[in-house]
């Protein structure tokens, strides 16, 4: 009878040192997947807005000579407006938790319906003063800005 029972004792030691093994295993996986999902989540956003205002900015110097950038407000937020020489509106501004665009005929006037969604972001401020455009978003808590020179001056 004591040899049954210490088969069973030898038995034992190697299987619970597969079983915290195989715990330690999956917890180490599911740390893993969790660093790497918010790695990658950053890695998004940084580059969503990095992006965008890069493309704001780009949008503002390449504005001719006979075009103009200017704001207004709309539903108590910021729009930025940059016509060209062919009397054509570019639109950027904050609606419904979202950024979006449009392009059209000056004429037409403007409407926050008409745009495409370009971002989703949780606040957006444009300041403009002395040839100098102050654009500002928020999200995820974090604000990013970008100044620009109007007219190619930075």
């Amino acid at each position: 009878m004591n040899e049954k029972y210490k088969n069973k004792q030898v038995m034992f030691f190697p299987l619970m040192v597969f079983i915290i093994f195989a715990f330690l295993m999956i917890g180490l996986c599911i740390y893993s997947a969790n660093f790497y999902r918010r790695i990658s989540n950053t890695s998004d956003h940084l580059f969503k807005e990095t992006v965008f205002l890069n493309y704001i900015r780009t949008k503002v110097r390449n504005v001719s000579e006979d075009g103009e950038v200017t704001l207004m407000k709309h539903d108590g937020h910021d729009v930025i407006c940059i016509t060209d020489e062919n009397d054509y509106v570019t639109y950027i501004y904050y609606h419904d938790g979202n950024l979006y665009e449009t392009y059209q005929e000056a004429s037409r006037g403007f409407d926050s319906k008409d745009g495409s969604k370009i971002l989703e972001i949780d606040d957006f401020k444009v300041d403009l003063s002395q040839d100098r455009l102050l654009v500002q978003m928020k999200d995820v808590g974090e604000w990013q800005q970008v100044i620009v020179g109007i007219k190619g001056e930075e």
